[in-house]
């Protein structure tokens, strides 16, 4: 379960110096370039004035550097929709997940629905997330918090639509008798957002019962089927499994069978599944773990940083032909993924140059247990 969280470490700060617009006073000459950072600065400029971070996490939407190599000095830029929102540089040591105390006392004791969900954005362990999910939606009261949730879900969307729906998928797994409307998630799963339709489906598929899904079935149908087209297995899957749980059918993930379904159940109507697609997922994966490193591209090798730059701008290029945006995956190996830290960060280290270097400011890290498929092209008419 841990790879689900990007890093996989905890900060344990003992200072925390900056706020948002910009950071302290450099001590060293190796951070004088982070004088240079200022809220409102966008991603690009960030990457241009101090270079590639050395650790990215995405849960965080945040950048993190060691100058100079210290491990006891880190230098986080946190963004909001690109742009630079906060600087902080937090000296303390930097534990890995197994050097850190899975103590109790290390999640909040008072959970109320803004503290777990503030915490679910924080530093802490996959370990202390895992237990803080499973301590509020193992309360007796949990499912009484369920319209709050979707209140937070409507007023905060896109932004909290991953947390939300991982706290909504808890509790109604932990009580199978909670009701949840059905609305609000597919409102969700509707957006063209990967992380949105992926943690949405999840909480859906939890909330589907026997009842609530009758004279939903032409709505529910609309708004999965379409998901089918994706190329990552996290969208795919979730939307299956929704799928399968309310129709009681048993295909697989190919879009053109539950299509096909659905216009025999609805006789002169379908689905429109080209319109579906927003991106186009290109996946990058590192040979070998010293630099300087050589590339796979969509499974076709390439021999350095500087090629894989030509084969990203390429493909970003291709893309915006088709008003497509570009998703960007850099996979490593679960064992990989498992220890990925400070000294390990050389494994994508070349390919974020890359990815800077063709103006690419959007990208995931992945395991390897992700699946992606090629992209979705309907069947030739016969």
């Amino acid at each position: 379960m841990r790879r689900v969280l990007y890093l996989g470490l905890v900060l344990i700060p003992t200072v925390l110096s900056g706020c948002v617009y910009g950071f302290p006073t450099p001590e060293s000459p190796d951070e004088i370039r982070f004088q240079a950072v200022r809220s409102g600065l966008t991603r690009s400029e960030v990457l241009q004035a101090v270079g590639e971070p050395d650790l990215y996490s995405p849960s965080q939407n945040s950048f993190y550097y060691f100058p100079g190599g210290r491990q006891d000095r880190v230098f986080r830029i946190t963004f909001e929709r690109e742009i630079v929102s906060g600087c902080i540089r937090i000296d303390g040591p930097m534990l890995t997940e197994e050097d850190t105390p899975k103590k109790s006392a290390d999640v909040p004791s008072d959970l109320d629905v803004n503290t777990l969900l503030d915490y679910l954005s924080s530093m802490a362990t996959w370990g202390h997330h895992l237990e803080a999910l499973e301590r509020f939606a193992a309360r007796e009261d949990a499912p009484k918090d369920i319209p709050k949730l979707l209140q937070i879900l409507k007023e905060e969307a896109p932004r909290r639509d991953n947390n939300v729906c991982l706290v909504l998928g808890w509790i109604l797994q932990r009580h199978p008798e909670a009701e949840c409307p059905l609305d609000p998630l597919l409102e969700v799963i509707g957006r063209r957002i990967w992380t949105s339709q992926q943690k949405g489906s999840q909480a859906l598929a939890e909330a589907l019962n026997a009842s609530n899904g009758k004279g939903r079935e032409e709505d529910l149908y609309r708004s999965l089927i379409p998901l089918l087209t994706s190329q990552r297995s996290r969208v795919f899957i979730a939307a299956l499994r929704c799928l399968q749980k309310f129709s009681g059918q048993h295909f697989g993930p190919d879009p053109e069978i539950w299509k096909t379904h659905y216009e025999k159940l609805f006789p002169g109507k379908t689905v429109d599944l080209a319109s579906a697609i927003y991106e186009r997922v290109v996946v990058i994966r590192p040979l070998g773990e010293k630099s300087p490193m050589a590339y796979t591209f969509d499974g076709e090798k390439v021999v350095d940083w500087a090629a894989l730059r030509d084969k990203l701008a390429g493909a970003k290029a291709a893309a915006a032909r088709e008003n497509l945006r570009l998703g960007v995956v850099v996979q490593i190996s679960d064992e990989a993924m498992d220890k990925f830290g400070p000294g390990h960060q050389g494994l994508i280290k070349e390919a974020l140059r890359s990815i800077s270097a063709a103006s690419i400011d959007e990208y995931t890290i992945s395991p390897q247990a992700d699946v992606f498929r090629a992209p979705y092209s309907p069947p030739p008419k016969p």
